[in-house]
């Protein structure tokens, strides 16, 4: 289980030990903003269940004054470089150089 906090630096703090995120000075509106944004955003992509290019969310839920993710962690992901690198190898030859005159065609004939 993978958990993330929507917990933007530079507007908000958790001041004075406490445990809910405050809004600092004059961002309040931009916290609240980017707080629905956040939940929003993460709404739609949990209702994407057959979508395989995506990690699941599990759960979805707001405390301490800010909104939790919960997804499923992939113990089984590469690093994109690698991944990049074994592709290389794979197709390597199989890149076609195109003479640039040919790629910057115009659409529309002149």
């Amino acid at each position: 289980m993978q958990l993330q906090e929507f917990f933007p630096a530079g507007i908000a703090c958790r001041c004075d030990d406490a445990d809910a995120l405050q809004p600092l000075a004059g961002h309040a509106t931009e916290f609240k903003y980017f707080r629905a944004s956040f939940q929003d955003l993460y709404r739609i992509l949990q209702q994407e269940k057959e979508n395989s290019c995506l990690i699941p969310i599990v759960q979805l839920f707001e405390q301490n004054a800010t909104v939790y993710v919960a997804s499923e962690h992939l113990q089984k992901s590469a690093p994109l470089r690698r991944h990049s690198d074994n592709q290389a190898d794979v197709n390597a030859g199989a890149v076609q150089k195109i003479p640039a005159a040919v790629v910057q065609q115009p659409f529309f004939p002149a």
